[in-house]
């Protein structure tokens, strides 16, 4: 609510600024196209020249007219300027909108152009008016008295009025600039203001964002003992899996050792069966153990089953001759 307002009071004195300037440039124009034409289109500015002695009339060495041609252009573009300005700024009271980043932008850009240009105008209408014062005071005790005479019959011009022109220029154009410093210093304030709710905007999204990104991440539960939960089961796994291949190593090494204790002679048909019975029923027994362990593992750790599975079809794959079969003959060694 304070923003609208503001922006309303500044789009208002923008208004009544333009205005002012539009008055402005006709009291410049105005007055000094005027002195033209009763100085026969010379002009009076940083004109200097000699008092006669014999007539009386003064001698004059005419300055450049683009002196007071500038004066009157800067007038006539103040006056353009000035309108447009005032009719923009009409319309944005009415519908209740104001300008764009670009267009204030353009504003402060203008209003610097015009406030460098008057302020020329200016200093060229005050310093001239003053030398040619200071020519007109050589005679007469005031510059304003100088104009009721006739001071250069042989240009035939006619100073009548030409001190009270200069100083409605001087002041029209004085005023001017000074409008034209505050329409800057509203100008400046808006794009500043501009900027400030761009960067707002811009950080209000980043920040808007940023909060998003943070809701979707919190969506995700984040457990710290996940990583470590994962570690532990592919360890338990590991251990299930070496415990297993010793449990069938011991077994396959008990195998093989009794096959290798066993002489076949082809004179004997005497088999051991109690020996062989014996360790038939052990290794038996120890697969059994073997698997009551990987049971029981398997009971704790989820993760193993597939491991202790693949490791008991390793097993059940195992070949024929490791079953201990022995033929009936007798031992030679014992």
């Amino acid at each position: 609510m304070a923003s609208d307002i503001q922006a309303t009071v500044i789009k208002t004195v923008q208004g009544v600024g333009y205005l002012s300037a539009f008055v402005l440039s006709l009291v410049i124009c105005v007055p000094m196209s005027m002195n033209q034409d009763q100085f026969k289109g010379r002009c009076l500015l940083f004109s200097t020249g000699t008092w006669q002695e014999k007539d009386g009339q003064f001698l004059v060495n005419w300055a450049s007219q683009a002196y007071c041609n500038y004066t009157i252009f800067v007038a006539v573009i103040m006056f353009v300027i000035s309108v447009i300005q005032f009719s923009r700024f009409v319309k944005f009271l009415r519908r209740g909108r104001d300008s764009s980043f670009f267009s204030a932008f353009v504003d402060v850009l203008v209003n610097i152009l015009m406030c460098i240009m008057v302020l020329i105008a200016a200093c060229f209408v005050s310093v001239g008016l003053n030398t040619w014062c200071g020519q007109m005071t050589k005679r007469f005790p005031t510059c304003s008295e100088a104009g009721g005479s006739v001071i250069d019959k042989e240009d035939g011009i006619d100073p009548s009025g030409f001190y009270f022109q200069m100083s409605v220029a001087q002041f029209g154009v004085w005023l001017s600039f000074t409008i034209w410093v505050m329409l800057l210093t509203f100008s400046v304030v808006k794009l500043c203001r501009y900027h400030h709710e761009e960067n707002l905007r811009v950080s209000m999204a980043k920040e808007r964002k940023r909060l998003l990104n943070e809701d979707l991440v919190s969506e995700v539960p984040v457990n710290p003992t996940n990583h470590q939960y994962g570690r532990n089961r592919r360890l338990m796994r590991n251990q299930n899996e070496d415990r297993f291949e010793e449990v069938t190593n011991s077994a396959d090494d008990q195998g093989a050792t009794t096959n290798q204790g066993l002489v076949n002679d082809n004179n004997e048909d005497y088999q051991v069966e109690n020996s062989s019975f014996q360790q038939q029923h052990s290794a038996q027994n120890s697969i059994s153990n073997a698997n009551l362990v990987i049971e029981n593992d398997m009971e704790h750790n989820d993760g193993s089953l597939s491991s202790m599975a693949s490791s008991q079809h390793s097993y059940n794959s195992l070949p024929k001759g490791n079953q201990i079969h022995i033929d009936q003959r007798p031992d030679l060694l014992k």
